[in-house]
């Protein structure tokens, strides 16, 4: 098994970087609209009982 080349291990860490990256912009919009969603409702309901917010 021959030892990996700096370029392979450059090439690894930027997919590797690019994944996570990728994958915390993929949570961070999943979570605003989950967010977005439970206070729409949140303030619907405040609204529909006449409580002041």
């Amino acid at each position: 098994m021959r030892s990996p080349s700096p370029s392979d291990l450059f090439v690894v860490s930027g997919l590797t970087a690019f994944a996570a990256v990728t994958g915390h912009l993929l949570l961070a919009v999943a979570a605003a609209f989950a967010l977005r969603s439970d206070t729409r409702q949140w303030v619907e309901r405040r609204l529909r009982r006449g409580e002041q917010l």
